[in-house]
Order: structure tokens, then C-alpha cells, then sequence
């Protein structure tokens, strides 16, 4: 199954699909965050190809908008399908950009793949300035991906990531106390929730 859907990954059909429903959502977190933060910065952390990080640049008011991932391949990737994302080379964790830089700090189907995904988040809110929101989407536990816990298949589940409740979703956005949740929301078909933190 998960070879199946590797492969649909990498047809034409999937990535308009995919981008399609990457730019309302990136519409959805522009409309709760940024409508009026004039010049605001924004980082897509652990962005793939930073297919998402490249929307953002359509918003006037987005005076930049950053990817960031340790991918050296994600980083190739970009480059070879020109997507125009700024897109900087480098760890969350060791990130080379400015803490308390940024507007609005989000990760769509990323964080679920850390071996801690707290830390993950604890890593964005840092680079987010105070007031700056964070957005994370990831797994939604009572959606169709509940499966990853009823597969044998350890490749199935590597795909997926793990899934989360809201309320795991909540603790680990606010564990680290320097962030307050102000907006959830499930989306692509509820595969996903995702959860708008301001940073207190």
C-alpha cells in the first residue's frame, strides 16, 4: 500500500491535486494570522520542496516567505521544478535564521515525522516574535488515518506519521507555556487538523 501511494505521490494528477488543497489551506492560515500584519515575515519549517512557502509570496502585505529544511534532496527538488521558493538549507533545531524573526512560523504534514514532535514545535515558536503566530497540521486521529494504528505495515505507518487527538494537539502546542491555542480546524477532508497558536 505504501508503495502504491509513493508512486501516486509523483504523478501529475496528485501534485495539482496536492496544490490545490495546499493553497486554501495556506488561504485559511493567511486569513487567521497575516490579513493585517503589514510586512510580515513568514517561515514554512520542514518544508519539503517549500511548494507552500511559495503561495505565501502571492499576499501583498508577505514582505518575505521562507522554507526551511535539512533535505539536501527537498532543496534539489525545489530548484528543479522552480517553484520561486526562498528556500534555506539547514536544521530546526540549529536553525540559521534570527530567533523571533518571523510573523507566522507553520508546518503542514511535517511535525508528525520527529521523534519528538513538542520539540518540533518548541523549535518553531522560538523563531516566531512575540504576538507572531504558529500554525501546525498534522494526522487527525478520528479521520480516515486512524488506520495507522490498525496496519501491520510499518512502511504505512512511516508515511503517515502519527496521528494526534486534538487534545495531544493542544498539549503539544502548549506545553512549553510560551504559546496560547486560538484556532482549530480539521481540513483535507479531515486527513488533518491543525491548530493557530499566538506566541504570548
Amino acid at each position: 500500500m505504501a508503495k502504491i501511494l509513493e508512486y501516486c505521490e509523483t504523478t501529475k494528477i496528485y501534485q495539482k491535486f496536492k496544490f490545490s488543497l495546499n493553497e486554501k489551506l495556506i488561504d485559511r492560515i493567511y486569513d487567521s494570522c497575516l490579513s493585517d500584519v503589514s510586512d510580515s515575515k513568514v517561515l514554512e519549517a520542514a518544508c519539503g520542496s517549500g511548494y507552500g512557502a511559495s503561495v505565501f509570496k502571492k499576499y501583498d502585505n508577505v514582505a518575505y516567505s521562507l522554507g526551511l529544511d535539512i533535505d539536501k534532496s527537498m532543496y534539489q527538488h525545489s530548484n528543479q521544478v522552480k517553484n520561486n521558493t526562498d528556500f534555506v538549507l539547514g536544521d530546526l533545531f540549529k536553525a540559521p535564521l534570527e530567533k523571533e524573526s518571523f510573523d507566522l512560523v507553520w508546518s503542514s504534514s511535517s511535525v508528525e515525522h520527529f521523534a519528538s514532535p513538542s520539540s518540533a514545535i518548541n523549535a518553531m515558536i522560538e523563531l516566531t516574535k512575540p504576538g507572531g503566530y504558529v500554525f501546525v497540521g498534522v494526522p487527525f486521529l478520528y479521520g480516515p488515518l486512524f488506520s495507522y494504528y490498525l496496519t501491520p505495515s510499518s512502511k504505512w505507518r512511516e508515511w503517515i506519521g502519527r496521528p494526534f487527538s486534538k487534545g495531544e494537539l493542544v498539549k503539544a502546542m502548549e506545553n512549553s507555556g510560551k504559546i496560547k491555542v486560538i484556532e482549530n480546524f480539521v481540513y483535507f477532508y479531515s486527513l488533518f487538523i491543525g491548530m493557530v497558536g499566538v506566541k504570548l
